[in-house]
């Protein structure tokens, strides 16, 4: 998808979302821009009650805290074999690519790398509160930062985590996050903190070829075949270097 559209950019992040069955993290542009609704949410985990009840809004894990710059080129394209969103900024003679899973074969381990010009990567925590929700209990360990949200009954604690390098004049960043929830208690930040120092052992690029793997697996099982789809088959060539 080109561009962003006010009109259209709700539908566009629910196309674009990526889920692992846990948690859902809508398709929105890895920076902000007014229309667009960035936002996480757990399965099971509510806020309110009766007629009023709703998924509880969730620390987001894909926060750039940067604003879309205006006349900036974007395009994001959501591979639906691999089950990973790509992205596309160009701004002024700068450029910026990410990709983004969230893992089909370790449900709660998100991840994210961004690659490009050092001045459009980037520069935000690498959790951070969703809008309305600023309140959250949060603090840091060992370099890694967690948040906890509370439901009206359970709630969702996360933990992430982040590297950056250069090379070429070219920046870096690997950003990794792990989630736990539950519909009765609101999990213990270690717990999030533990899937994170687990996802950290195995690195971005062993997690990103486990995931395409499962979504490997999937495909077979249902046996369902894409051919000739133009935007699939760009989706299959535009990866980032690993």
């Amino acid at each position: 998808m080109a561009g962003f559209e006010h009109e259209s950019e709700g539908a566009r992040e629910s196309l674009l979302n990526l889920a692992d069955g846990s948690f859902g993290t809508a398709g929105a542009p890895l920076d902000d821009r007014a229309g667009a609704n960035p936002r996480l949410l757990a399965a099971g985990v509510y806020r309110g009650g009766g007629p009023e009840s709703e998924l509880l809004p969730c620390p987001l894990w894909d926060r750039s805290g940067r604003a879309l710059p205006e006349g900036a080129r974007l395009r994001r394209v959501l591979d639906l074999r691999t089950g990973v969103l790509l992205e596309e900024l160009t701004d002024r003679g700068e450029s910026r690519r990410t990709l983004r899973f969230s893992s089909l074969a370790r449900p709660g381990t998100m991840a994210l790398r961004a690659e490009g010009s050092p001045g459009l990567l980037p520069h935000a925590p690498p959790l951070s509160a969703p809008a309305g929700q600023e309140g959250m209990e949060q603090g840091a360990v060992d370099g890694r930062q967690w948040m906890r949200a509370s439901a009206t009954t359970g709630g969702v604690a996360a933990a992430a985590s982040e590297v950056r390098g250069a090379a070429g004049g070219l920046g870096r960043l690997d950003r990794l996050a792990a989630y736990r929830s539950d519909s009765w208690r609101v999990p213990v930040a270690e717990a999030a903190l533990e899937s994170l120092r687990t996802a950290e052992a195995e690195g971005f690029d062993r997690l990103l070829a486990e995931h395409r793997a499962a979504w490997a697996r999937r495909w077979d099982e249902v046996n369902i075949r894409i051919e000739g789809d133009a935007e699939m088959e760009l989706a299959a060539r535009f990866s980032l270097s690993t």
